[in-house]
């Protein structure tokens, strides 16, 4: 359980000026790769590395960004009521990478930004989520109005496209339509302008035409009347209300979840509020209410860890890593809760289990950041400078950070020739200064 510990240090900006942050969580993460699993056979998009993450943000988006990664926003997440919506937005998303409609997006808005330069008066792009994907804006400039139609015109091709693709999937799957009508439906509704919903409707234009598309459809289909599936439906309330716990002030939450009800969805969501709300006790007696139901269960037992390390009851919190990590070794979020937990414990064998788990995860996912931000804090306790440079520099990579190479040129000062270490620190300057190199 990693919302607030995992905050990457670069900030996106979602939607009109709305400050949001990229975040891990292990139990989120699966329950998105079991949504997209089916999806990814049926498109043939095995091969791919996919990689689905949270944006904490209220917007209502979605979005493929940087090749293969497709990201969610918390906002989206919280106003879909069921699984089969969000599958619907998954299909999309999903269908976009089929296509390889994020390069044709690149090219959209360069073409899109082209024709804007040729505009005699300049003036403010609007946003480009009118209900009517080819309205313009009255107060925009007409060079910029050119820029919005053209871009829409691109952006509106490349929905329907993907439209085509993800029904197709659908159909493959024996599965209906009605997710993917229930949030035209939604977006609809809102007339697809509301600031909540500007972020996604920008990239995702809808009409009514997209709808009754989808209606005659889903009308034809031999699954119109599929059954979605109550697995699925479970692990998407249960992290929806993980999320709304995380997230919403506490007297927004108890107006939802009042402590007279016990279920186990109301007593994830307290947990997650009074981790949030820095308040570990309050949490941990939800947490253990729940293990003395499911005691076996992986993500309810990390959210116990989490909520014991941020109690300072490290030990405790390290003895339940340990069986979680025997259950899972292949997830390296666990492994960086464990080797956090350790690094609080300070003493030297914790502190050598700590590297142990760091370098295990790092072997799992390379460019996680927070590999390396706790590697930092192991390596300045333990006052090994070499390899604090070069955590340093792996953290600064990552982030595109070019105090990557001042901090590589360091470690190398430091380490042996012959170490891989100093090979690591060598490859770092070099791939920064090509980075650089092609940007100028």
């Amino acid at each position: 359980m990693l919302f607030r510990l995992y905050v990457m240090s670069i900030c996106l900006w979602v939607g009109v000026m709305t400050p949001a942050y990229a975040t891990r969580d292990a139990e989120t993460e699966r329950a998105f790769l079991q949504f997209a699993t089916p999806f990814v056979r049926v498109m043939d998009l095995q091969n791919r590395n996919i990689r689905y993450r949270l944006i904490i943000a209220p917007e209502f988006n979605a979005m493929v960004v940087g090749g293969d990664n497709v990201f969610f926003n918390s906002g989206l997440i919280l106003d879909m009521e069921t699984a089969e919506q969000f599958m619907a937005v998954m299909a999309h998303e999903l269908a976009h990478i089929k296509s390889d409609d994020l390069q044709k997006v690149g090219s959209a808005q360069k073409s899109a930004k082209n024709i804007a330069r040729i505009g005699i008066i300049t003036g403010i792009l609007g946003s480009l989520a009118a209900k009517d994907t080819d309205a313009t804006i009255a107060s925009v400039s007409l060079g910029t109005q050119l820029a919005d139609r053209e871009f829409k015109r691109r952006v509106r091709i490349q929905e329907q496209g993907a439209d085509a693709v993800a029904f197709r999937a659908f159909s493959d799957l024996k599965m209906s339509l009605h997710g993917h009508i229930e949030v035209q439906k939604k977006l609809l509704s809102q007339g697809g302008y509301v600031t909540k919903q500007q972020s996604y409707a920008m990239t995702h234009p809808t009409n009514q035409e997209r709808l009754n598309t989808a209606e005659r459809l889903n009308d034809r289909s031999a699954f119109k009347d599929s059954v979605p599936d109550a697995q699925l439906e479970q692990v998407f309330q249960r992290i929806k209300a993980k999320l709304f716990g995380y997230v919403k002030e506490p007297q927004v939450v108890l107006r939802k979840y009042p402590l007279s009800d016990t279920s186990d969805t109301a007593r994830y969501a307290r947990a997650m509020n009074a981790f949030a709300n820095n308040k570990p006790a309050d949490g941990l007696v939800e947490m253990e209410a729940l293990l003395k139901k499911y005691p076996d269960d992986i993500f309810y037992l990390d959210s116990y860890a989490t909520l014991l390390t941020s109690a300072n009851q490290y030990q405790k919190a390290v003895r339940i890593y340990d069986t979680i990590l025997k259950k899972d070794k292949k997830t390296a979020l666990f492994y960086i809760e464990y080797a956090r937990a350790l690094i609080k414990m300070g003493d030297i064998k914790s502190l050598e289990s700590a590297e142990w788990a760091l370098y295990r995860a790092r072997n799992l996912e390379k460019f996680e950041p927070y590999v390396y931000k706790n590697m930092i804090d192991l390596y300045r306790i333990k006052q090994d400078k070499g390899r604090l440079y070069l955590a340093e520099a792996e953290y600064a990579f990552i982030l595109g950070d070019p105090s990557a190479i001042a901090l590589a040129e360091q470690a190398k000062t430091i380490l042996s020739e012959q170490s891989s270490e100093y090979i690591r620190a060598d490859d770092i300057i070099r791939a920064m200064q090509q980075e650089s190199a092609e940007q100028r």
